[in-house]
């Protein structure tokens, strides 16, 4: 196990591990490619309504899945070694860092701020 949170899920799936050495990076995301993100206002606004909108922009960046629910927690899949991928159960920094790629939080003025 490399940490705390990552599991061996060689014996839990009974298949073949998927190849997954370069899916992350299928060139969609070279230099002078815009990608649009949607803006959420932060400024005076209901938790439950920022939740709402911030999961629909995740879901929208989860294309391919990369992000999955196991056991009502968040999760991704990461590569222990050469032939081995864990289960990894995502943190509060590692959310937060997900919610910034996800959505441009702005104030009422449109001025940046950052994910509640």
């Amino acid at each position: 196990m490399a940490d705390s949170h990552t599991r061996d899920i060689s014996d839990l799936s009974g298949q073949d591990l998927p190849d997954i050495s370069s899916s992350w990076d299928d060139g969609t995301l070279s230099l002078g490619k815009c990608i649009i993100l949607p803006k959420i206002c932060a400024t005076k606004r209901y938790l439950q309504e920022l939740t709402c909108e911030t999961l629909d922009a995740i879901i929208l960046q989860n294309d391919p899945p990369t992000i999955f629910q196991r056991n009502g927690s968040l999760v991704r899949l990461k590569r222990v070694d050469t032939s081995k991928l864990g289960i990894e159960v995502l943190d509060k920094e590692m959310l937060i860092g997900m919610m910034a790629r996800s959505a441009l939080f702005v104030t009422e003025k449109d001025d940046p701020t950052f994910p509640p």
